[in-house]
């Protein structure tokens, strides 16, 4: 279904393409993984940062992470990924569902999807696209979701930080949904390494 690995936009410095600007607050740190969380404006749910480094050369974790037919294999909660759209020549449209707690139902979101690289980094950047498809009947369609990855070469291999910010327009107290905010990059960033590391 997706692989963009093949779309590289040689553009603009992938460190400046980190579409969440925010005043990161360090949250936990847990298997290697730090996660910092920040309050944005409008929203009742905070976005997060997580970083960890991976033992493997950039080209093959920017090639596990823009293989979306994958993400249900280590992205936490991810059920399902579908293509939309092939944007030519650097980018897609994908929609992801999530599974949900119970008693909520499971959330999908969709998002343009846009790699940029140049030399030792690289930006796969995540803008919400909510119109791209009719709704799903069963799920709740988030129209905030965007976010990104950002990979560097460092020496001991590959330093990866995902940042993500959505709003599940769920009718529940901040405080329960914010703690995945913070579990579940930990989870996924963990999953990612050792299956990177294997």
């Amino acid at each position: 279904m997706l692989c963009i690995i093949s779309a590289v936009a040689f553009a603009a410095p992938a460190s400046q393409a980190d579409p969440i600007v925010a005043d990161w607050q360090p949250t936990k740190t847990k298997n290697g993984v730090a996660v910092s969380t920040a309050e944005i404006a409008g929203s009742r749910f905070l976005a997060y940062k997580a970083r960890t480094v991976i033992k493997a050369g950039l080209d093959d974790v920017l090639a596990a992470i823009t293989d979306h037919t994958s993400y249900p294999q280590w992205y936490d909660n991810c059920l399902e990924t579908e293509l939309l759209e092939w944007l030519e020549p650097d980018g897609a449209v994908v929609r992801i569902v999530i599974k949900t707690p119970f008693p909520l139902a499971n959330r999908e979101a969709i998002n343009q999807v846009v790699i940029t690289r140049q030399g030792s980094e690289a930006m796969v950047s995540l803008t919400s696209r909510p119109t791209a498809k009719e709704p799903v009947k069963g799920l709740v369609r988030m129209t905030q979701a965007s976010g990104s990855w950002h990979l560097r070469t460092v020496e001991a291999g590959t330093e990866v930080t995902h940042t993500y910010h959505a709003d599940p327009k769920a009718r529940v107290p901040a405080w329960m949904v914010n703690r995945f905010v913070v579990e579940a990059p930990i989870a996924s960033l963990t999953n990612l390494r050792d299956r990177l590391q294997d």
